[in-house]
């Protein structure tokens, strides 16, 4: 797995000369000039937030959210990918959406120094809530791999999944806490805000930089009901039809 996680990476960037650094330059330009509109142009968002700097709090949900996103797009198109390899590779059928998540996260954790970078350039301490960083990366494996499995299961006969994971990869941008925060919502419905799992992924890794954003048991635990119901149901599906994927690439 790791070696399939390092072709990939080398694969994504061989054409390009300055390699994995644009891995590093694409999320970093981005989470500036988000910074610049809503700091300048609309300062008084920025401001409500209540989180600074506003530029780390951004950066620290885009970059979970390229990982997250490549899962949900990628995965419908596993094994249409990888199909010529299933015919003579020996190794369980999970291991091609797994393939993908694996890809996406060794991008995500090249990345990571771009947090570490803003925080020295803007100001920001490193608290004790970094040990949560591990918590979070692991919630999020979790989250990826049904979120891939559950795509590359559903595209088996459904092609147009695909589509509608690109659709649904748009959606969870807006409807994410990535550049809004979840306490400018009425107090009654932000406790629903949590059926998206994706909003207590988020909560874990501003957590490492603001303990504070920890959100209550009763939301993280049910964006872990959530995130288990998406792995088991991607993983059963997946072992439902194991068959289909041999006879679909035979």
């Amino acid at each position: 797995m790791r070696l399939m996680a390092r072709q990939d990476v080398k694969s994504s960037f061989q054409n390009y000369r300055l390699g994995v650094i644009w891995a590093l330059a694409e999320p970093f330009a981005l989470a500036l000039l988000i910074w610049v509109v809503f700091s300048f142009i609309r300062s008084g968002r920025a401001e409500s937030i209540g989180l600074d700097p506003f530029v780390i709090y951004i950066v620290t949900g885009l970059l979970p959210f390229q990982w997250l996103v490549r899962c949900m797009n990628k995965g419908p198109k596993v094994f249409k990918r990888y199909g010529e390899m299933l015919m003579s590779s020996p190794l369980p059928v999970w291991v091609w959406p797994i393939r993908v998540v694996n890809a996406a996260g060794a991008e995500f954790l090249i990345s990571i120094p771009v947090i570490f970078a803003l925080m020295i350039l803007f100001g920001a301490s490193i608290t004790w809530g970094i040990a949560l960083l591990p918590v979070a990366i692991l919630v999020q494996y979790l989250l990826g791999s049904g979120v891939a499995m559950l795509g590359a299961a559903l595209g088996l006969r459904v092609p147009d999944v695909a589509y509608l994971f690109t659709v649904m990869s748009r959606v969870l941008f807006w409807t994410s806490p990535i550049l809004w925060n979840g306490k400018d919502f009425p107090e009654p419905i932000q406790a629903w805000l949590y059926l998206n799992p994706f909003h207590f992924v988020l909560d874990l890794y501003r957590a490492t930089i603001w303990p504070e954003a920890l959100p209550t048991f009763r939301d993280a635990m049910i964006s872990i009901v959530v995130i288990a119901a998406i792995f088991i149901t991607g993983s059963v599906l997946l072992k439902l039809r194991v068959n289909e994927v041999r006879r679909l690439v035979s």
